[in-house]
């Protein structure tokens, strides 16, 4: 159900296909697929996704869900949510999607501080062992509008972790471009 609202807010003027183009010229110039995602009560919901150019490929669906703190999009949008909704998140259940999933609230707290202060989030092999990826909330949606984060994700063996830190510059110039595209 969920799907099909996103796939037609998608389709409308002010949809998240306003992201594609944006998106599309971020994984050109990175590589790296980049995936736009928004929370959806304790997940990330996947609503666009764009292929890279490297050889090797992620495949990230557009309806996939994934538990939010294993992922640097859930991360992103949940250090920009109000303190109240974040607690509420970090009450909630946080299962191990890998051994290196971050589930100790406590952890999390300060991994969400981080995020808020550096401006973007990342996550390594924590929502799937050989993956790694870095997310950047868009810094405003419309009104009524999910906030919305994109992220770029790599591979362990193509990308090491300071190569992917080093696209955050461009990541974030990509969801000001998006923010701008969307905003009425």
């Amino acid at each position: 159900r969920v799907l099909e609202l996103s796939r037609g807010f998608q389709r409308s003027p002010a949809g998240y296909s306003a992201a594609a183009a944006p998106m599309r010229r971020l994984g050109a110039r990175t590589g790296l697929p980049a995936i736009a995602g928004i929370l959806n009560d304790n997940e990330v919901l996947l609503v666009l996704s764009v292929q890279g150019t490297q050889h090797l490929q992620l495949r990230n669906a557009e309806g996939t869900r994934n538990s939010w703190h294993a992922t640097s999009l859930g991360k992103a949008l949940a250090a920009g949510l109000p303190e109240a909704e974040r607690e509420r998140l970090l009450t909630g259940p946080l299962p191990a999607v890998t051994p290196r999933t971050i589930t100790d609230p406590a952890l999390l707290r300060a991994d969400l501080a981080l995020v808020r202060e550096r401006g973007w989030a990342e996550v390594d092999e924590e929502n799937e062992i050989g993956v790694r990826s870095i997310a950047v909330a868009l810094p405003d949606t419309p009104e009524g509008t999910p906030p919305l984060a994109l992220s770029l994700a790599a591979t362990v063996i193509l990308t090491d972790a300071d190569q992917l830190r080093a696209h955050a510059p461009a990541l974030r110039e990509c969801a000001e471009e998006v923010a701008a595209r969307m905003s009425p």
